[in-house]
């Protein structure tokens, strides 16, 4: 199995990544987003293909991965949006992340039914370890417990905050618990070695 993660940059791949989010959340989860929403979240058309797009869009950097050169996940690495991550238009976030004008958010992570488990998502986060968190200081994300939480934690080098769970929206079927890697590069680089070896 022939597997190719990169950073996304045509424009063409960034609308394949789009329309996964789009076939996950809509299709399979049927997600339903209140609109408007905080994050201008809504569905477009793009040449007859359904899409998610969001106001973040414009400072995001996409990741994509393709299995046997088809789009099988994707996620998108996040900075301030007119002084403001995204998480911050539902949530309160700790102080230690408000203040550290290097952190980014990590968000819209979808895999295919298919491909979901372990084996995936370690080689995204090896991409990840490996291409972007020098780039960055504190990282962080939101997952849903058990599962995916406990792989993040257990994992991928992911610490819980003290925050209590909680929901963007009182419609949401879980509650998510924030999570982060810290800034500390002696922490991401003995990681990154933990991940070579599993």
């Amino acid at each position: 199995m022939f597997i190719d993660i990169k950073e996304l940059v045509k424009s063409d791949d960034i609308i394949l990544a789009k329309n996964l989010l789009y076939n996950i959340y809509i299709d399979e989860f049927n997600w339903n987003f209140p609109n408007p929403n905080p994050s201008g979240l809504k569905i477009e058309k793009n040449e007859n293909i359904n899409i998610i797009v969001d106001k973040f869009d414009e400072i995001s950097n996409w990741i994509g991965v393709f299995i046997e050169k088809k789009i099988a996940a994707c996620c998108k690495f996040c900075q301030r949006l007119n002084g403001k991550f995204e998480l911050e238009l539902y949530q309160n976030i700790p102080d230690f992340i408000l203040k550290d004008p290097n952190a980014v958010e990590i968000n819209k992570l979808v895999i295919k039914k298919e491909f979901r488990g372990k084996f995936l998502l370690l080689n995204i986060a090896k991409f990840l370890y490996t291409n972007f968190m020098n780039s960055y200081s504190t990282i962080f994300t939101t997952a849903v417990f058990p599962m995916p939480g406990l792989l993040y934690t257990q994992n991928l080098g992911f610490k819980k905050t003290d925050l209590d769970p909680f929901k963007y929206i009182k419609e949401q079927k879980d509650y998510v618990n924030l999570l982060f890697i810290p800034g500390d590069k002696n922490y991401k680089c003995n990681h990154l070695k933990k991940l070579i070896k599993i």
